[in-house]
């Protein structure tokens, strides 16, 4: 069976007012993490003007996205 486990970083708890800041991607094989095919995109929205604000510290989004 083939998996892809998949995580999004936003701007807000709320999915229905934040934007996405980050998309990150796992692939899992018959229950094998496949560490070498993960992935993460960072999200740049020229429109957005929000900020992560202190919930960016512990994934460094803050520093980053600057």
């Amino acid at each position: 069976m083939r998996l892809l486990a998949v995580d999004m970083e936003t701007t807000s708890l709320d999915p229905r007012n934040g934007s996405i800041v980050a998309i990150g991607w796992v692939p899992v094989e018959n229950g094998v993490i496949m560490v070498v095919s993960a992935g993460y995109q960072l999200v740049y929205d020229v429109q957005a003007q929000e900020s992560v604000g202190d919930s960016g510290t512990p994934h460094t989004m803050q520093r980053v996205m600057r």
